[in-house]
C-alpha cells in the first residue's frame, strides 16, 4: 500500500517524492528533466529527480550522499502533480 497525500488540486492521491527541480517545472512549465531508478519495483511513479540532480549524484560517484540529498531536496507531490511534471518532460522531449 502507498502513502497518501492531500492535494489541494487533485485530493486525496499517491505520495511522491521528486527533486525541488521537478516541484519548480510545475510553475515554470520548463523541463528540468526525469530520471528514476532503473529497478522501480513496478512502481509506476517511482522517485524523480531532474538533470541537474542527476549531475550531482555522479559526481559523488553515484551515491546519494548527504551532500548530494542536501542539494536535492526530496519534496512530496501528489500522483497528480508527479504526472503533470512528467508530462512537462515528455512534451518537451517529443519536441
Amino acid at each position: 500500500m502507498s502513502d497518501k497525500v492531500r492535494c489541494a488540486t487533485h485530493g486525496e492521491d499517491q505520495a511522491t517524492y521528486v527533486c525541488r527541480h521537478i516541484v519548480e517545472s510545475l510553475d515554470t512549465g520548463k523541463a528540468v528533466g526525469f530520471h528514476w531508478p532503473a529497478d522501480s519495483g513496478g512502481n509506476s511513479r517511482p522517485d524523480a529527480w531532474c538533470w541537474e540532480c542527476n549531475e550531482v549524484c555522479r559526481s559523488e560517484g553515484g551515491e546519494w550522499t548527504e551532500a548530494a540529498l542536501q542539494f536535492v531536496q526530496v519534496t512530496v507531490l501528489c500522483g497528480g502533480c508527479y504526472d503533470r511534471a512528467k508530462a512537462i518532460w515528455l512534451k518537451a522531449r517529443a519536441s
